[in-house]
């Protein structure tokens, strides 16, 4: 015997709700974040680096 399907109407309608409030948090989080303001950063070591030496053709 097959058994009575169940409502899939309310598991729609739960679905789209679900996910509406997923999409309108996502936005709303998205709106409330600013661009951080931007860093300079510079890499100076204390003991500069000696220049490579080139090696010369004899």
């Amino acid at each position: 015997m097959m058994e009575k399907p169940k409502n899939v109407f309310l598991y729609i309608l739960a679905s789209i709700a679900i996910h509406i409030i997923i999409f309108c948090l996502i936005f709303y989080q998205g709106k409330s974040r600013e661009l951080p303001d931007l860093v300079e950063v510079s890499f100076d070591s204390p003991n500069p680096l000696p220049d490579p030496e080139i090696p010369t053709r004899e």
